[in-house]
């Protein structure tokens, strides 16, 4: 995004965005479904897009923090540590989450060229040996050995999408999670 349009979007503290997350109470940040402690439960939805769709705004070479807002802390509420450490945790997990997510991609992709490529052999061959010229004026024979060329190619679909276009919009959503849970974050009070 364009610094200007960032300025205009961000408020700055010394030089570092501030992406703020202004909320009612603290469970606005959480999934309240999920009943796990706090430090380890999820976050909530709308919250997490925020956060994540804010994050993507910024190039790599942008300094930003999380800055969340709450009002003044009542006894025995959930300390602004433990907020902090929540969305740290959240974040960590996604980035394993999404670690896992491109191994078991790779996995696929290994398996699907091992499938691809032994198709391509066959069914390469097995045309060549229909018509090893090339010169057949036999339609049927001249069909078959194109289908099969075709055939043999979208058998290496698969594995080309995974090891070209599938992984790395993963990977770079792991990026973006490592670098959100290593973010410095901040409890305000209003």
């Amino acid at each position: 995004m364009e610094e200007k349009a960032l300025k205009r979007r961000y408020r700055q503290e010394n030089g570092v965005y501030c992406i703020d997350l202004k909320l009612q109470n603290y469970r606005q940040l959480f999934d309240e479904r999920d009943p796990a402690p706090f430090r380890e439960r999820d976050l909530d939805d709308d919250a997490a897009d925020y956060i994540i769709t804010a994050a993507k705004e910024f190039s790599w070479f942008h300094n930003f923090k999380l800055v969340v807002h709450l009002p003044k802390p009542s006894a025995g509420l959930i300390s602004d540590a433990t907020i902090a450490a929540a969305i740290k945790s959240y974040f960590v997990y996604e980035a394993d989450i999404s670690k896992k997510r491109i191994s078991n991609l790779l996995k696929e992709g290994y398996i699907s060229l091992v499938i691809g490529l032994t198709c391509l052999t066959t069914l390469l061959t097995f045309a060549h040996y229909l018509d090893p010229t090339g010169e057949s004026k036999n339609s049927f024979i001249i069909i078959l050995r194109e289908a099969l060329h075709v055939m043999s190619w979208v058998a290496m679909w698969r594995p080309t999408g995974i090891f070209l276009y599938d992984w790395w919009p993963m990977m770079m959503n792991k990026r973006l999670y490592q670098r959100i849970a290593g973010l410095e974050y901040e409890v305000h009070h209003y």
